[in-house]
């Protein structure tokens, strides 16, 4: 199992950092706030299988196809900074297998890979380290928060997926009782 797991990690390396938007035009690493906010949509696998460009939401979903297709238990979250400023936020899916936990991650360039952990507070603790460092954010405080959300409708806009991930179940931030899987 774990080998086609890292198939699906290697065949996603094509994949581009980015985004397409209604017209076709692709933004390869970078996100023109003004642009996404009104052009972006949700890619559903096919289109990002096709296109080979998208952010975390698109790829998380193409890997929700593989992990659903082959029966391995998993779960995606939605992280998110709020401090009224800025709205950093990421998704990405867990996987357990064997009594572990698995991050599988493509889009963050220095936690790249199919990392394992022995617990969900292990795992968490090190996306929010990843999370921080990838933002620049110092201190966090209470203004994190992760949201454990199931599949959405393709082709939403980034309000309309922020919203939809924010009404999935609602994890502690200070990560304690996080078992997402009871």
């Amino acid at each position: 199992m774990l080998e086609n797991i890292q198939n699906l990690y290697k065949k996603m390396q094509e994949f581009d950092y980015g985004w397409i938007d209604k017209t076709g035009y692709k933004y390869v690493n970078k996100i023109v706030l003004k642009k996404f906010v009104t052009d972006y949509y949700l890619q559903n696998p096919k289109d990002l299988d096709s296109t080979k460009i998208g952010i975390c939401w698109d790829q998380v979903e193409y890997e929700r196809k593989f992990f659903e297709k082959n029966k391995i238990p998993f779960k995606t979250i939605f992280i998110v900074y709020e401090d009224g400023i800025r709205f950093p936020n990421h998704t990405f899916l867990i996987f357990k297998f064997n009594n572990k936990y698995y991050w599988f991650e493509n889009t963050y360039k220095d936690a790249k890979g199919i990392l394992e952990f022995n617990s969900l507070e292990e795992c968490f603790t090190k996306v929010k380290i990843e999370f921080m460092k990838e933002n620049g954010l110092e201190e966090i405080g209470e203004k994190l928060y992760y949201y454990v959300y199931d599949k959405p409708k393709y082709g939403l806009s980034p309000e309309e997926f922020i919203r939809y991930c924010q009404t999935g179940i609602k994890a502690d931030p200070n990560l304690k009782n996080i078992d997402i899987w009871s």
